[in-house]
């Protein structure tokens, strides 16, 4: 996943980074937050995640996923199925429900274990 990278004070660096964070533990064996960038690299100026970020929305990213197969636990060295996409998917919603609660408190978790 590529994100953005804020210049301001550490909690809005950090703020860009928790669904992320979030989703590598909610998906650990499909999702590496270790291989997430978070950069603003002049030549990807015209991209959607970048553009709206500029607009101010601070969690704008883009995800992509491998075609030679997995690093990551029961699924190293095999290539990803129509099924781990899917559960991908449900992981991806299922975070962004953990992300969104107005109960902050799953977000502040992240943060103060990070």
């Amino acid at each position: 996943m590529y994100g953005c990278n804020n210049k301001g004070p550490t909690a809005q660096r950090l703020h860009e980074r928790i669904f992320p964070l979030m989703l590598s533990k909610n998906a650990p064996d499909k999702f590496s937050f270790h291989s997430c960038k978070f950069k603003v690299q002049k030549s990807k100026e015209g991209t959607g995640r970048i553009v709206m970020w500029r607009m101010g929305i601070p969690n704008s990213y883009t995800m992509e996923s491998t075609f030679g197969g997995s690093t990551l636990g029961k699924k190293s060295d095999s290539h990803f199925t129509s099924e781990d996409l899917k559960s991908l998917g449900y992981h991806i919603c299922d975070t962004l429900l953990d992300f969104c609660d107005p109960d902050r408190s799953k977000v502040r978790a992240q943060l103060l274990w990070h």
